[in-house]
């Protein structure tokens, strides 16, 4: 058994499911600011202190609409991502990937480029497309490496949040977003500008050379792995 193999294994059997990680972070968080922010003069209250403070930031009205936002595009990401232009298209690409090098290339490139324009879309055409080159190869008969190509459709991570869709720069383009969210800071208020153009965040010099370097370099990594 490979190193690639083992690892495999021992993730699948050890990593917990998203909700779980969720549940574990939310506790380790609640027991972290009881033990490092509780004031002198409180015990046990400030347990439903912190369950308020938990209560009120999960139902803030701003941040729910940012949280649909993000499920928006996710969900019409993936609606795109199974659609049948991009199916056939894969259909034509896939039997050309003849190797796992070639395979690892051009899913972790393709997958770069749709995660780039819109995260949602990209984190489901990467698993689409690196499931196919899966089937191809089992009903051709084809030895491939499969963790390189899971690996490679999951790419797109990288990439995503200096795309077109990245959380981040995309809400500090609106005007007032910061308003909307501090409420209670006068002078964060008047230091902050009320918006940050994406010529620069996404469009910025920086952002752009570093989104054309991982473009670049890291699908001949994977291309080198395979």
């Amino acid at each position: 058994m490979n190193f690639s193999e083992t690892f495999e294994k021992a993730f699948k059997r050890f990593l917990p499911t998203p909700f779980s990680i969720a549940l574990i972070l939310t506790l380790l968080a609640f027991i972290l600011a009881y033990i490092f922010t509780k004031p002198p003069s409180m015990d046990s209250a400030y347990i439903v202190s912190l369950a308020e403070f938990w209560q009120n930031g999960l139902w803030n009205a701003p941040l729910l609409v940012f949280a649909m936002q993000m499920m928006l595009m996710l969900v019409l990401g993936h609606t795109l991502a199974l659609a049948k232009p991009i199916n056939n298209a894969l259909d034509r690409v896939i039997p050309r990937l003849d190797s796992t090098p070639k395979a690892a290339f051009w899913v972790c490139l393709l997958t770069l480029c749709v995660a780039f324009i819109n995260w949602g879309l990209g984190l489901v055409f990467g698993a689409l497309f690196a499931r196919k080159v899966a089937e191809s190869s089992v009903s051709n008969g084809m030895k491939i490496n499969y963790p390189i190509i899971g690996a490679a459709g999951y790419s797109g991570l990288m990439v995503w949040h200096g795309g077109l869709s990245g959380s981040a720069p995309v809400k500090v383009n609106e005007p007032g977003h910061i308003q909307s969210l501090v409420t209670n800071n006068a002078q964060l208020l008047t230091e902050l500008p009320e918006a940050i153009p994406a010529s620069e965040t996404l469009f910025g010099g920086l952002n752009m050379t570093t989104s054309l370097l991982l473009l670049t370099l890291i699908p001949l990594t994977f291309y080198v792995l395979g």
